[in-house]
């Protein structure tokens, strides 16, 4: 579990996976990312695509009751225009997912987020990640848990030993390899 922040600015508690918080941050400013409040979860895990390096963003459009709906609408033909996207698929009448081929300037990150290797990401990508969490979370507690996997800072690393009641080596991730259950938009609706 996550800590993150609602539209309303509360704290709450969310299921979101590794790919939303390390992967869809670098997608950032080579996809117009909008309507955050609705963005569900980020899947790089996505059933027959046929896309060599995927990344799906899951939208919750069932909460468009809040919004004026041809502000989201007019928002879904900025995505379908990106030149990195691929397609959309309709889970169901409140889910829209939009699959986006990822970025090549980030390739080596996402081989790497595969591995569960977060602190060899490129110093840029980790500036992109920190950035984009602060601006958009807007929460100090969820930026310095990801700056501390990243970075392998020695506050994470005592945090986990106390909770873990272990040492861990100083060669070690700080956050655990992904779990390709959670990052499959298939998986995801089971």
């Amino acid at each position: 579990m996550t800590e993150t922040i609602s539209k309303e600015g509360v704290p709450k508690f969310d299921r979101y996976n590794k790919s939303t918080l390390y992967l869809l941050p670098l997608i950032a400013k080579s996809i117009d990312l909008d309507f955050h409040h609705l963005i569900e979860n980020t899947f790089i895990g996505i059933e027959d695509d046929g896309i060599e390096y995927p990344i799906g963003i899951l939208y919750n459009i069932g909460d468009l009751k809040d919004e004026p709906e041809n502000m989201f609408f007019a928002y879904d033909l900025v995505l379908k225009t990106n030149p990195l996207y691929a397609y959309t698929t309709d889970i169901d009448d409140s889910h829209r997912a939009y699959i986006f081929n990822f970025p090549e300037k980030y390739l080596p990150e996402y081989s790497k987020f595969r591995t569960g290797k977060y602190s060899k990401f490129g110093e840029k990508a980790k500036g992109e990640i920190i950035s984009y969490t602060a601006m958009t979370y807007k929460y100090q507690p969820v930026v310095e848990d990801i700056a501390g996997v990243l970075f392998k800072k020695k506050e994470r690393r005592a945090k986990l030993e106390k909770l873990l009641v272990m040492s861990i080596p100083e060669d070690v991730e700080l956050a655990s390899i992904v779990n390709m259950e959670d990052e499959t938009l298939k998986d995801y609706y089971k």
